[in-house]
Formats: C-alpha cells, structure tokens, sequence
C-alpha cells in the first residue's frame, strides 16, 4: 500500500483561525464531519486508534463502507507541536493479488486514479498554490508519501511556490 497525505492546514491547537478554536482533534474532526453533511452527501466519521480516541486521528469518509482504502478521506490529526494537521488522505492499492488482503486490491473504483490524474494536469497543484496565495503563512502545507513496505518516506513542503523535499532540500 502507499499512503499520500496531504495536509492542507496545520495551526495551533485552541488559536482561532477564522473561528475555529478546538481542544483535540476529535473536536475538529467532528465540526468539520457536521459542515460537509448535506442533504445529498453523507459522510462517516471515524477514529484511526480505537484505543486512545482522545489522541486518534479522525477520517471523515465520503461512504459508510469499512475499510475505506478506496475512497479518498479528509483526514483530522495532531502535531506533535500543539498544531492541528487537517488534509487528504489517498491510498493506492495493491496491485498483486493476495488471499489474504483481498479489500486492499486496488480496481478502477478506488480515487486513486483520479487523483494520480489531478496531479499529472496540474489540478493539485493549481489548488494547492491558490491556498497558499490566500492563506500566507497562516498554514503550512505540506505532502507525505508512505510507503509502509519498505519504510520510506517522502516528505515535502511548500515554500515560495515551490515544494521542497525536506530531506535533500531540493525542489
């Protein structure tokens, strides 16, 4: 499985930022969970780590479905610096068949694709540089790509219209 998480927002936890004051991110998470419920688009909210609810990051998941790999998530979690992490999270599939892990097999109806194509024409990075341009440095975004096999990690930031991979500091 690879894992891309985008976090389109991070701030400081119980600062306002345009009226939102928290204390966790389950507090958040279910704010943002009643905001992007409509009469015609249900969501489901639900906890990473059942076992510390308190401290878990929070998926808000466009469908009742479980697990929910295919579909692309709004994911709500805490720094480790008192800031909120507030994004997308998207995975990709497997793509050689294993009995076991049969939900992980990636097909045309995982979001996967139709992000991976929002990248190749510029979409991603259109929105992602408008929300710079109308945020300032009110937020930070950033992109981390997961890939749990093998224990790597890709992380970068946006920096002066350009994002920067944080471990070689190129762009």
């Amino acid at each position: 499985m690879l894992y891309f998480y985008l976090s389109l927002f991070r701030w400081g936890m119980g600062e306002k930022m345009k009226g939102i004051m928290c204390e966790n991110a389950k507090e958040l998470a279910q704010r943002l969970h009643k905001t992007l419920e409509t009469k015609h688009k249900r969501y489901t909210l639900r906890l990473f780590n059942r076992f510390d609810v308190e401290k878990s990051m929070w998926w808000i998941i466009p469908s009742k479905a479980y697990p929910a790999y295919k579909y692309g998530k709004y994911m709500v979690d805490e720094g480790n610096d008192d800031t909120f992490l507030v994004g997308i999270h998207i995975e990709k599939g497997l793509e050689k068949a294993l009995d076991y892990k049969k939900n992980l097999m990636i097909d045309d109806s995982w979001v996967w694709y139709e992000f991976i194509e929002a990248v190749k024409n510029g979409e991603v990075k259109e929105i992602l540089l408008n929300i710079h341009e109308k945020m300032k440095d009110t937020v930070q975004i950033g992109i981390l790509v997961d890939v749990p096999e093998s224990n790597e990690q890709l992380n970068y930031k946006l920096q002066e219209g350009r994002f920067i991979n944080q471990d070689k500091q190129k762009a």
